[in-house]
């Protein structure tokens, strides 16, 4: 059940990063801010839902390998994001820093298989927040077949809980 929730919440962040890679032509890096309300993530060490807003910033880089293929590599990271506990009540602080590698042929993008990482931090605040911050690195594979259509593989979920739930 973790695993699952957790693949369909950052496997939504990984398309929104091939909006880059699948428009971009030739080399250049770029940089994009986007701004969001009322992202929903769930919480496994409380078993919560939590709402967050704030910001997701996108650098990229796409190079043209001169062999027919493009290299992507995208790093994304958050600021200002904070969320609430629809059960709990408690105030988390949101951080991440995600990773994303991937090669496609210039013709017609796919098939692809992008590798994405990504590592977060949930800090509760306030009475009782301690307990439910949690630690998460989550490793996938979105992979494109020859019609674009994706497909997500988990391939690792680490969950640590600052109130010493082991997660599987």
């Amino acid at each position: 059940m973790i695993k699952r929730t957790l693949l369909a919440a950052f496997a939504a962040l990984a398309l929104l990063t091939l909006t880059v890679p699948a428009s971009a032509q030739g080399n250049g890096t770029q940089t994009t801010k986007f701004d969001f309300e009322d992202w929903w993530f769930y919480n496994a060490c409380c078993d919560e839902i939590v709402s967050f807003n704030g910001t997701l910033h996108l650098n990229s880089k796409v190079t043209d390998n001169g062999d027919g293929t493009v290299s992507y590599n995208g790093h994304v990271n958050t600021s200002g994001v904070k969320g609430v506990g629809q059960t709990t009540g408690i105030r988390y602080i949101y951080s991440e820093v995600s990773k994303e590698r991937s090669t496609f042929t210039t013709a017609t993008f796919c098939p692809a298989t992008i590798n994405f990482q990504v590592r977060a931090r949930f800090v509760g605040t306030g009475k009782g927040g301690r307990e439910c911050s949690q630690d998460l690195v989550l490793s996938f594979q979105v992979v494109l077949d020859e019609n674009c259509f994706p497909t997500s593989e988990l391939i690792s979920v680490d969950i640590d809980c600052a109130n010493g739930t082991e997660l599987e």
